[in-house]
């Protein structure tokens, strides 16, 4: 008792389906009223044959009955099976045999549609007009408007979308289009409109699926009713509570009268969400203007097998060229999949980050796509190469560390790209190619080991999930960098040029003062402490950078030296003996003797740094450093050889007196002027290239 009935029933051949209830506490059925007995009922179909009658429905997943409501979708019932007789006018009698279950029965198992987000499927999620691809309300589940898709596998025809809305009434809809842009339509005046549409629809708590088109301009126009659901079919739909969910398979490949041909295989489009409600009318359901609506932040490609490839010609190799495995299609294919459906991490020089996939210009890049079962990955690697750096490699890291690497190379050999594995030896900087019958791979080629990279090199900030469609940002390098400009300042110009002064300035500039101090004095002083602080500052910026770890490498140790050295040079210079003091001849031995140390080794390490793995320096930034090694000992050469002159000669070298009875220069004030002035430039002008190469901000 109490239940609600649908009764296919056969009078005189003819078979119908009609709904009826059993009142409660009653032995008896009773027909619903002649406008009710096919409400919630669609795509109905009866047949007798042979003494065989069958009957086939879709019923809605919320129905009334006698005043009572049954949710489908949110309760689990018995179902009843009874067969009898029935009058002439489809009353069902008693019946002749009943039957039922031993349990309720879940007839619409609830999905969560956001289950597998950013996963195995892409999802869109809207808040108003508002859509984003990851967090907000896809990560509260709290969504005015969700789409959701899977990609097709390699041997599918389809892809699986799920769309939704809150808010629903029993007259509504929630549609969503493909689009080459994220308008529906707009005016004649601009390209817009055009997109192919599906509908989920419910009019007076009835489901329906069809699809419809929007053209260049004015409002939805339906398809031909044999059109409406070819290439579409439904997997669930529900209407509960306000929530409107379809979820269905839509064919890769598509046509209508009205919108042509719809080929997703080949296509990168913007996925549009609206809903709004229905109105009907000549027993046609037509979607009113939209309440809201919104696009996907980015086109899509819909084929998860897509991870696209391409050939290198040989014809292209002695330019900067693009090499990447075997296949077809182009590089762009690469950088409108990355982020949508593969996964992609890009450098230009030091610098990894989501830009130069943006702008398209990465030197090295890698995308990645793991099958649904996560038993594979598949790799694109794509390297912008020239005749001297022929290969672009990817490695798989426990860390952001090189060494103890799984390595992959697609190498440039004379014009011909081959692929080959390799390791990174531990605990140094080398890379051994695995013999050729662990390759595992069909190919042919020379067995060199790829060489150290320089045009570029970076490992993503943080582990990465290869079956997920990511872009991982690369590690921050703000403090390396700090660390890099600050070393190099504070030694190429602020101590070099400290060092200077004190060494042949003291006989320049006499009798003029600067904070009431020799200038000469005030100069080196304020060189100096401008190259402590840049150490220090430099000193623990690196350690941050490091996790405050120290490692038993050259460029390391010989930096905590020079650190050290540099660190106590201005607490000797505060407890220095007066002149005339026995001890200060002593003093000046040391202090000269540690601040020459600390500039050598400072020096020395910034060499060594030009051979770490962290910034990839062009092999031009020895050179460069060589040029500065030069001018500064031409400056001390040009200088020294004037004091020894003044020396030889016998010329007052302490402090002379004019003819009017003030004190002057020693002979050659010009000169040390002069030759001071122009290493300041000198010096300055390597210290700032040298940065820029640090930050990636100038290419050799």
């Amino acid at each position: 008792g109490g239940d609600p009935v649908i009764g296919c029933i056969n009078q005189g051949g003819s078979v119908r389906i009609s709904r009826s209830y059993n009142p409660t506490g009653q032995k008896s059925n009773i027909q619903l009223p002649t406008n009710e007995q096919s409400v919630g009922l669609k795509d109905v179909n009866g047949n007798y044959v042979d003494g065989i009658i069958s009957c086939s429905f879709q019923l809605a997943p919320e129905i009334s009955a006698n005043g009572q409501t049954f949710n489908l979708a949110t309760t689990a019932y018995f179902p009843l099976l009874a067969l009898g007789s029935a009058t002439s006018t489809g009353q069902l009698q008693y019946h002749s045999m009943r039957a039922s279950t031993t349990g309720a029965f879940e007839f619409l198992e609830q999905e969560d549609p956001y289950d597998g987000c950013g996963n195995e499927k892409i999802c869109i999620g809207c808040v108003g007009n508002q859509c984003v691809e990851s967090k907000g309300c896809l990560q509260d589940k709290t969504c005015d408007m969700f789409l959701s898709f899977i990609p097709a596998k390699p041997s599918e025809t389809f892809i699986t979308i799920t769309i939704m809305r809150q808010g629903a009434g029993v007259s509504s809809y929630v549609a969503m289009g493909f689009s080459k842009d994220v308008f529906m339509r707009f005016c004649s005046c601009l390209d817009t409109g055009r997109d192919h549409v599906v509908e989920c629809v419910t009019d007076s708590g009835i489901l329906d699926l069809s699809r419809s088109y929007n053209p260049a301009y004015g409002k939805n126009s339906r398809l031909p009713e044999e059109e409406r659901r070819q290439g579409i079919a439904v997997k669930s739909s529900s209407f509960s509570n306000g929530v409107l969910t379809c979820t269905f398979t839509h064919d890769l490949v598509t046509s209508s009268t009205l919108g042509g041909k719809l080929d997703l295989a080949y296509a990168n489009l913007y996925l549009l969400l609206a809903d709004g409600k229905t109105t009907s009318s000549s027993n046609e359901t037509e979607l009113q203007l939209h309440t809201n609506r919104g696009s996907s932040p980015s086109p899509y490609a819909f084929v998860y097998s897509s991870l696209p490839s391409v050939t290198a010609s040989p014809a292209r190799i002695s330019t900067p060229t693009t090499m990447m495995n075997s296949g077809s299609g182009s590089v762009n294919d690469v950088y409108s999949a990355c982020g949508h459906t593969i996964g992609c991490f890009g450098c230009k020089g030091p610098t990894c980050d989501s830009k130069c996939l943006s702008t398209r210009d990465c030197n090295g890049l890698v995308a990645f796509l793991g099958s649904p079962d996560r038993k594979e990955v598949s790799f694109t690697l794509v390297g912008q190469i020239s005749q001297n750096m022929a290969y672009v490699s990817v490695g798989i890291s426990t860390d952001s560390k090189m060494g103890g690497d799984g390595v992959v190379e697609c190498v440039n050999e004379g014009g011909k790209v081959n692929i080959y594995r390799s390791f990174n030896v531990n605990g140094s900087k080398n890379n051994k190619r695995l013999p050729q019958v662990e390759q595992n791979v069909g190919i042919s080629g020379k067995s060199d080991n790829v060489g150290f990279h320089d045009t570029a090199f970076g490992a993503s900030g943080e582990a990465v999930d290869l079956f997920d469609f990511v872009i991982p940002e690369g590690p921050s390098n703000k403090l390396m960098y700090v660390h890099g400009i600050c070393m190099t300042l504070a030694w190429i110009f602020f101590a070099s040029s400290g060092i200077i002064t004190a060494r042949y300035l003291k006989k320049t500039w006499v009798g003029q003062q600067a904070c009431k101090k020799d200038v000469w004095f005030t100069i080196h002083r304020s060189f100096m402490m401008m190259a402590w602080a840049l150490t220090i500052i430099g000193f623990f910026c690196i350690l941050a950078y490091e996790n405050w770890e120290f490692h038993n490498e050259p460029h390391y140790l010989v930096g905590i030296v020079a650190v050290a050295l540099c660190f106590i040079q201005p607490f000797m210079a505060a407890v220095r003996p007066h002149p005339g003091d026995t001890l200060r001849p002593i003093f000046n031995w040391a202090h000269w003797g540690v601040g020459t140390a600390a500039h050598i080794l400072a020096v020395a390490n910034i060499f060594l740094s030009f051979d770490l793995d962290s910034i990839a320096f062009p092999i031009q930034a020895y050179g460069i450093m060589g040029v500065f090694v030069a001018i500064y000992v031409l400056a001390h050469v040009i200088l020294q050889a004037q004091v020894s002159f003044v020396l030889d000669n016998k010329v007052e070298s302490v402090m002379l007196t004019n003819n009017g009875g003030t004190k002057a220069d020693a002979k050659g004030s010009v000169l040390r002027q002069m030759t001071f002035t122009l290493f300041l430039v000198a010096s300055g002008i390597i210290a700032v290239l040298i940065s820029m190469l640090i930050v990636g901000k100038v290419e050799l």
